[in-house]
């Protein structure tokens, strides 16, 4: 695809553009992790926001309280 190859760094032969679909579900995902340390409700239903989410965390339980990594 074209699209990969501008999105690459300049030094390998790209044009170092943000892939805007990949930095607006990095965004909807942080907006996800706010919510958790924030002990909100998660505001956004897209699944692969969340999916995304679920995969790169872990919870663990110490001694009670809340626990963030």
């Amino acid at each position: 695809m074209a699209w990969v190859k501008v999105c690459r760094p300049k030094e390998l032969g790209g044009l170092e553009i943000s892939d805007l679909r990949r930095v607006g579900i990095a965004l909807r995902v942080r907006w996800v992790w706010r919510d958790r340390i924030e002990g909100r409700r998660t505001a956004t239903r897209e699944k692969s926001a969340l999916a995304l989410f679920q995969a790169a965390t872990v919870f663990s339980v110490g001694n009670g309280q809340s626990t963030y990594f």
